[in-house]
């Protein structure tokens, strides 16, 4: 516990790590794939986990985080390091996986544009 506390900044930047780690290599391959729905839900539950444990070990504590030479709370560190570290992992799993990241009605509106350009045809 000592260590968590002499370097709060690093316990997070681990705990990101490993838990991002879980999440894009072993449970989102096996559980989620190409899903953008199911990729969404279990995003959620780990990002509610991951705050959980921060708050476990940082509420009432008065320990400062410092980013970009500011400092901000153990809420606003974990949610933009998490962020952070998602952003680029998402990136390499969507392109990794074939991830469609359209709507049901970009489809639609796709499908449209083709039966439209036959048509003219």
């Amino acid at each position: 516990m000592n260590y968590i506390l002499s370097n709060p900044e690093a316990f997070i930047i681990y705990m990101n790590t490993a838990l991002l780690a879980l999440a894009y290599f072993v449970i989102y391959p096996k559980f989620a794939k190409d899903e953008i729905k199911k990729l969404m839900y279990f995003d959620i539950g780990f990002s509610v986990i991951w705050l959980i444990i921060a708050w476990y070990f940082f509420w009432w504590k008065d320990i400062p985080f410092t980013i970009w030479f500011m400092n901000v709370g153990w809420v606003s560190f974990s949610i933009i390091m998490y962020a952070l570290f998602e952003t680029f992992l998402f990136i390499w799993y969507s392109k990794t996986y074939w991830v469609a990241l359209r709507t049901v009605a970009d489809e639609k509106a796709q499908e449209e544009k083709t039966e439209s350009k036959n048509d003219e045809k």
